[in-house]
C-alpha cells in the first residue's frame, strides 16, 4: 500500500473533519428540541414493558375487557366484540366510555393493527400511568391477529 505524498494529508483531514462538523453540528439543536419541546414524543412506549398476550391466551382468561387503540373509523369498520374504543389522539372524549364499562378486578387486553402498531402499547401504557391499573395487556399482532383467529 503506497502512502499518500504529504502535501495531499491535510486535504483529506480537512475533508473528514468537515464533513463531521456538518453531521454533528445540527444534531445538537435537534436533540434539545426533542429533549425540552413541550409536546415531546412519549418515548416510554418504546421501552416500557408490558405483558404480550396471544388471541388463544386472551381468550383463555375470564373477565376481559377489550380495548381497541385504533381511530374511530378503524373501530367502525370492525372491532373484537365487546370492544371499547380508546385511542391516543380521542384519550379525552373516550376514556369515559372505558370507565363507565370497565369493572374492578377486570383485565383489559389492548390491541391496535397489527406488530408494528405501537398505538396499544402506548395506550396500556397510558392506562397503567393514568388510570394506575396494573391488569393491562397487549394483544400480539393486534387486530389481523384476532381476525385470522375468527376468520
Amino acid at each position: 500500500m503506497h502512502a499518500l505524498p504529504p502535501e495531499r494529508r491535510p486535504l483529506r483531514v480537512d475533508l473528514w473533519v468537515g464533513l463531521t462538523v456538518l453531521l454533528l453540528v445540527p444534531l445538537l439543536p435537534a436533540g434539545l428540541a426533542v429533549w425540552l419541546h413541550p409536546r415531546a414524543p412519549d418515548w416510554t412506549a418504546l421501552r416500557a414493558e408490558v405483558t404480550m398476550l396471544s388471541v388463544s391466551a386472551a381468550e383463555a382468561l375470564d373477565n376481559v375487557l377489550w380495548v381497541d387503540a385504533r381511530d374511530v373509523a378503524a373501530f367502525e369498520n370492525g372491532h373484537v366484540p365487546g370492544a371499547v374504543n380508546l385511542s391516543e389522539d380521542a384519550w379525552e372524549s373516550q376514556l369515559t366510555g372505558l370507565l363507565d364499562v370497565w369493572e374492578p378486578g377486570q383485565r383489559l387486553v389492548v390491541y391496535c393493527d397489527g406488530e408494528a402498531c405501537l398505538a396499544s402499547r402506548q395506550v396500556a401504557l397510558r392506562i397503567r400511568r393514568e388510570l394506575a391499573l396494573d391488569n393491562v395487556a397487549v394483544l400480539t399482532g393486534g387486530w389481523p391477529a384476532w381476525q385470522e383467529a375468527h376468520p
